[in-house]
Parts: C-alpha cells; structure tokens; sequence
C-alpha cells in the first residue's frame, strides 16, 4: 500500500496537471508523466489508471493516437482491476473515438457500445450524449444509417433534457443529414427549420450559414 504522503503527492500532480490542461499542454503532460512515475514506484493503481487516462486525452489532442491507445488500453486493465468504474467508462470511450478515426469500426462499435453500458446505468446524460454523436457517426461509416438517425435522436432528447441549446441546434442539424440521406427531404426540411431557429435565437453566424447550405441541397 502506498503512504499516504506519497499519494497525497501524486493525487498533487494531478491537480497541477488539470490546472495546466488547456492553457499548457506540455507542462500538463510533464506533470502527468511525474503522477505516473511515483504512482509506479509506490504501486498507487489510481494514480497510474488515472495519470494514463490523462496523458492519453493529450496525445488525441496532439493527434498521437497511437500512443493513446497504448496508454489507454494500460489504463483500463489497471482500472478494472481496482473497480474505478468512472475511469473505465471514459476509458472506453475515449479508445471508441479512436478506433473510429482509425476505421477500425468493428472495434470502435466494441468500446462505445461497453461505454454507453455504463454511462446510462449511471446516468451520465452528457456523457452519454457524446456516446450516441460518436456511435452515429461510426453506424454511418458502416452503412446502418438508420441506427444512425436513431442514437441521433438520442442524443437530441438529452439535449432538450438539458436545456442545451447549442447541442439542440446541432443535434437538429445532424438528424436532418440523416433524413436527407435516407430520403426522406420533407423530415429533412422540417430538421434544418427548427435548427436554423435554435441558431438564429443564438445568433450563430456559422451554425446559420451551415443550416442554408444543407437546405439548398435539398433544392437540388
């Protein structure tokens, strides 16, 4: 067991590593990298399950995906092994987003499926909302474009559940697409409609020029 003079030091490095997560990455990462070390040395699982998961979020920003994977896969084996139910659930999220963007569908389907599992047993709404965008996103690229429709419609009663109205416009937009590309224009059109709505009231410049181009499609 780890003192708690040593855990307490790296839970430390966490928080530094948060702290420098969006305004200095290469700082975060080092921060990240020392949790990891003394996590290591002193067999602190949450420290190292954790600090992966971090240093894996950085990489997919830096699009190092490789390296990602590897630390990811390492972090969920030690995370199931002590039961951090929080850390599997973004574990696997975060390597179904990846295996997406490597076209490893099959795969992807795998990991997001095992994430919204967990997320919906615990009622992780905006998490979960995430799961469906991306699960849409890999159904399409294997051809089950109505499942796709589907989670997307998913995602849009979160939204409305939230009050997330940038989500909602979004969520409208996509589920249009959707429609547009399974024919079925008049659903598509009423989609964009009340898309265009949600953007206006918000007074998004591109989320309106977005919603047009995709109703001038349908005119074609």
């Amino acid at each position: 067991e780890p003192s708690i003079l040593d855990s307490s030091t790296a839970n430390v490095l966490n928080r530094l590593g948060k702290a420098f997560i969006d305004a200095d990455t290469a700082r975060a990462m080092a921060c990240f990298k020392q949790e990891l070390d003394l996590s290591e040395r002193i067999n602190y699982s949450l420290g190292i399950c954790r600090s992966l998961n971090n240093m894996a979020s950085l990489n997919m920003r830096r699009s190092k995906l490789a390296s990602a994977v590897g630390q990811l896969e390492r972090s969920l084996a030690v995370a199931e092994k002590i039961g951090d139910r929080r850390i599997v659930k973004f574990d696997l999220f975060q390597l179904g987003q990846i295996r997406y963007l490597q076209g490893q569908y099959p795969e992807a389907l795998h990991h997001l499926l095992a994430a919204h599992e967990l997320f919906e047993d615990d009622g992780d709404s905006k998490e979960l909302a995430q799961v469906y965008n991306t699960l849409a996103n890999v159904y399409q690229k294997v051809g089950n474009d109505r499942e796709a429709l589907n989670v997307l419609t998913s995602s849009l009663r979160i939204k409305e559940e939230l009050g997330d109205t940038a989500g909602m416009a979004q969520a409208h937009l996509n589920i249009g697409k959707m429609h547009y590309i399974l024919n079925n224009t008049k659903m598509a059109q009423e989609s964009y409609e009340v898309a265009l709505l949600f953007n206006q009231r918000r007074s998004n410049k591109r989320g309106i020029a977005s919603c047009f181009r995709e109703m001038s499609l349908l005119k074609m």
